[in-house]
């Protein structure tokens, strides 16, 4: 069964002038990350309009939010999707293909990802999970399944498969199609809270406890994909909704699964 993932990483910094061929494969795996995770559909338009101002910094920040920025370039930690969207675009400007074409071509072709695609409509490849939200004007449950995704763009727009996603979330872990180097700044974490030392924000990845990976939602849906390199051991939890509550991704699954097959290394 394939499911939708989504994600908005931050990658502070990237300018059109720093990107070349030569390192298309290391920002198409941070693509990748984000488009195989969470999403920012539940923001409210203040909260995205402060994600959009963390990601451009400085006076628009100030412009958007109607305040200050969240904070400078390389100065401070925001979650939110823009860069990589518009990463998206300049991988587009830069190969002269679609990011769709190019994904394929750098990173599920290589891995042997076949049931992972980047969609710009609604078709949904069978079988798959139906999924349920209550991101609706009336908050009133109803099924999310036939929504366009497109919209997410480089952010999160894809669809995936249990078997796909644990040859991806390895791959993403252990820097299989980057240079050792690029890795190893990839996997350098800064926390994003205060007092929160057991884990962190890296490029495109966090470090939970010890597992390596990405979380994320997309209306009607919620996934978990993370990696433990001590035990060598991957871990994917596809959900058909993105309801908070009593089902909540993390509390009700990932916390226990992980003090019961890891308790050195509680996720969350």
């Amino acid at each position: 069964s394939t499911a939708r993932l989504k994600s908005h990483p931050t990658l502070s910094g990237l300018s059109v002038k720093e990107l070349s061929m030569k390192r298309i494969t290391a920002s198409l795996v941070a693509v990748v990350a984000a488009l195989t995770f969470s999403g920012c559909a539940n923001m409210s338009p203040q909260q995205r309009n402060t994600a959009i101002g963390a990601a451009v910094g400085g006076v628009a920040g100030s412009v958007l939010t109607g305040g200050s920025s969240v904070g400078t370039v390389g100065g401070a930690a925001a979650y939110n999707g823009l860069n990589y969207y518009i990463l998206g675009m300049v991988i587009e400007k830069v190969t002269g293909s679609t990011l769709s074409d190019v994904i394929d071509t750098k990173i599920t072709t290589p891995l042997g990802m076949e049931h992972t695609s980047f969609p710009t409509t609604n078709a949904f490849p069978n079988p798959h999970a139906q999924g349920y939200t209550n991101q609706t004007l009336d908050e009133s449950v109803t099924a999310a399944t036939d929504w366009n995704p497109s919209w997410g763009g480089a952010a999160g727009a894809m669809i995936s498969s249990l078997d796909d996603m644990r040859i991806w979330v390895p791959a993403l872990a252990k820097g299989d199609l980057l240079a050792d180097d690029t890795q190893k700044q990839r996997l350098h974490t800064e926390p994003l809270g205060e007092g929160d030392d057991n884990s962190g924000y890296g490029l495109g990845l966090f470090n939970s406890g010890g597992w390596i990976g990405h979380n994320g939602s997309l209306p009607g849906y919620k996934t978990v994909s993370v990696y433990l390199p001590e035990k060598d051991t991957t871990l994917v939890v596809f959900i058909n909704t993105d309801i908070d509550g009593e089902t909540d991704l993390t509390s009700a699954l990932m916390v226990p699964i992980t003090k019961l097959i890891s308790p050195g290394n509680v996720y969350g």
